[in-house]
């Protein structure tokens, strides 16, 4: 439509060109080209209400509606569940399931065959419509093979086909270990459970194989007299989704914070060895809040996005001095080891140094307390004490927002009752863990008092956690309804758990060293989700799947190696009880890290890289201590002088 308006714009304009000359055909130029002009008008004006595609040549044509999609959804026994079919998977597979669900074929019909950890097989009607039946048993043509789908898994939706071109009315979906179906083209996917996928497993599966196909075919009453256990549809609706009238909105989400700046709901992380690099990169690809920590045992480096926002002439007092178009909103978080009134007032200083600037945008406590593992040294006062500096700190006009991270609704009664309330908290927030409860708080605190409002921050989002917690894969890129989601839109999964966590009003900040990737967290909006995929994600709340995890080691330890030798790469060597050196990686670039897997008592060397590598210059060593924490992050610097 936009197009056809810049088109009939043109059209106007050699109009009145043409008018303008004076050519001899005036009269007759004016009325035709009006006359056109003006079709073109009332027929854009009714490609907007009918949804009709109009041309680049004037004329109409409706869409094969590769791209179209179709929510269904249907009450059964067990409860409601919902379906999203795509025609681009499977053309004909999808026009002959939408169809049959839009003409009521399965109301009523039986799962008739439920075999755990295989599939819900289902599509013997019991319709009276001679003409549906036969529309039903019609046999179509295979789809070709999708090869670039996703493999079979659970939640699919495919025919049950017996062969080439068998494919009529019967589906199934896939249970788990239904990995081996997908691979004829009979058995090309068309769609998936969007929602309610813990329904269907808990359909009756104690028939088996029991019911025979033909007898069901003569009508329910075998059923209900032989098998009346097993669950059934009752009734589906069908709304059809076309993407050539669906009006997309590709801006981030954005929050007006209660010091006056307005921020997007997409920023960059920094954890996880960020640096100067990535930060520049991520400036020049659009992101405009980077939210960073003191803590470089956490994998932060703080000065890193200083100086990038620096170089990038981004900072606060570059955008005040008209320097700028627009400032980098920057984020940093103290250590919990600086709580207390003095230790908070020398951390503001030391984040002002490290970023080169006079002021801070915003300021967070990293955690409301301190315990043994992330602290070496005991904390000088509490959080309370901290707020105190903080709030100086923000009336000399050195920080513009201040917080903390890991609140509970008592914390944040109790941050709001200081002088100076809290403008952001950061919580651990995915789809598996969507801090509902508090986040309802936080909402109904910003209704109530909008000249106070909070901005909820998720740290996280990605799922990072669950790895933390003994899980083996992340469950949250590894979901198959995200999954499902992502495929059908054209996505990835952090797409889809980007756009679904703003659009919810929660700010997002996935790190990233991969310019790649930031890329495409920051332009997770071109594509809209439903508002039942939007659904879809937010009942996987509490739903994170048991881990399957290994057997871990108490004396285990998750390293994290982190050159910082200027100039040289270098090679790591782990060092046997035999006194061997076995190699085990290599950072060739500064700021570079390593990650593996040891135990405590391990004795590691690093050494200049190149040469003859055993032999060369020895740089550093280090010796795992497990009291130091299952995870830690050790920076190796050039200490070759102490050997």
């Amino acid at each position: 439509v936009n197009q056809n308006q810049k088109s009939q714009r043109q059209r106007l304009a050699t109009a009145n060109t043409l008018i303008a000359r004076g050519t001899m055909a005036v009269p007759i130029i004016r009325t035709l080209l009006l006359v056109l002009a003006i079709s073109q008008n009332l027929l854009i004006c009714h490609s907007k209400l009918s949804g009709t595609a109009v041309s680049s040549t004037g004329g109409s044509s409706v869409g094969d509606g590769a791209d179209q999609k179709a929510l269904v959804t249907c009450t059964t026994t067990k409860g409601p569940i919902v379906m999203m079919l795509h025609r681009s998977w499977s053309p004909l597979g999808y026009d002959r399931a939408a169809e049959l669900f839009e003409r009521k074929y399965y109301d009523g019909s039986h799962f008739f065959r439920v075999i755990p950890q295989f599939l819900v097989q289902f599509g013997l009607s019991y319709t009276t419509d001679t003409e549906l039946k036969k529309f039903a048993d019609n046999e179509i043509e295979d789809d070709p093979k999708r090869e670039d789908l996703m493999p079979f898994r659970e939640g699919m939706m495919s025919f049950a086909g017996s062969g080439p071109n068998s494919r009529t009315s019967q589906l199934f979906i896939a249970f788990d270990g239904a990995g081996g179906l997908g691979k004829s083209p009979w058995e090309t996917p068309f769609g998936y459970v969007l929602q309610g996928m813990d329904i269907v497993k808990q359909f009756y599966s104690g028939y088996g194989e029991g019911p025979q196909q033909p007898r069901i075919r003569g009508g329910s009453s075998y059923i209900e007299q032989n098998f009346p256990l097993l669950d059934k549809f009752d009734s589906c609706t069908v709304r059809r989704v076309d993407p050539e009238i669906i009006v997309e909105d590709e801006s981030i989400p954005s929050f007006a914070l209660n010091n006056g700046i307005t921020v997007p709901l997409v920023g960059l992380g920094s954890a996880s060895g960020v640096e100067y690099p990535h930060v520049k990169s991520a400036i020049e690809k659009g992101y405009r809040y980077v939210d960073t920590a003191q803590s470089h045992s956490w994998g932060y480096r703080e000065e890193d996005v200083g100086k990038a926002v620096y170089d990038a002439k981004r900072r606060y007092e570059d955008w005040k001095d008209d320097s700028a178009n627009e400032h980098i909103y920057v984020q940093t978080k103290i250590h919990p080891q600086d709580l207390g009134y003095l230790s908070t007032k020398a951390a503001i200083q030391l984040s002002l140094e490290r970023m080169q600037v006079s002021s801070l945008d915003s300021m967070l406590l990293h955690k409301p307390n301190c315990w043994e593992g992330i602290c070496t040294k005991n904390p000088e006062g509490t959080w309370k004490d901290s707020w105190l500096a903080l709030e100086e700190a923000y009336d000399a006009g050195l920080v513009r927002s201040i917080g903390m991270c890991d609140i509970t609704h008592q914390l944040l009664d109790e941050m709001l009752g200081m002088r100076i309330g809290p403008t952001t908290i950061q919580n651990w927030f995915d789809p598996f863990h969507q801090d509902k409860r508090f986040r309802q708080y936080v909402k109904q605190h910003n209704e109530r008092h909008p000249d106070r409002r909070v901005l909820y921050q998720a740290y996280s989002t990605l799922g990072t956690q669950w790895r933390m917690k003994g899980y083996d894969k992340n469950p949250v890129l590894n979901d198959p309804t995200l999954q499902f989601i992502a495929k059908g839109n054209e996505m990835s999964v952090p797409q889809v758990v980007i756009q679904w966590a703003a659009r919810r009003g929660v700010m997002v900040l996935p790190a990233s060293k991969n310019f790649s990737h930031q890329f495409s967290n920051l332009n997770s909006f071109s594509n809209r989700l439903s508002e039942e995929e939007m659904q879809a994600v937010d009942n996987l709340d509490g739903k994170v799947p048991p881990p399957k995890v290994r057997q871990l080691d108490p004396n285990e330890v998750q390293l994290e190696f982190v050159h910082r030798a200027a100039g040289r790469p270098m090679n790591v060597y782990w060092v046997s009880d035999s006194n061997e050196e076995v190699h085990v990686g290599e950072m060739k670039e500064l700021g570079e890290v390593l990650q593996l897997i040891s135990y405590h008592g391990h004795n590691f060397i690093f050494k200049e890289g190149g040469g003859d590598g055993r032999n060369s210059k020895k740089l550093n060593h280090h010796v795992v201590n497990k009291a130091l924490g299952a995870s830690q992050n050790h920076e190796i610097e050039d200490r070759s002088d102490e050997f």
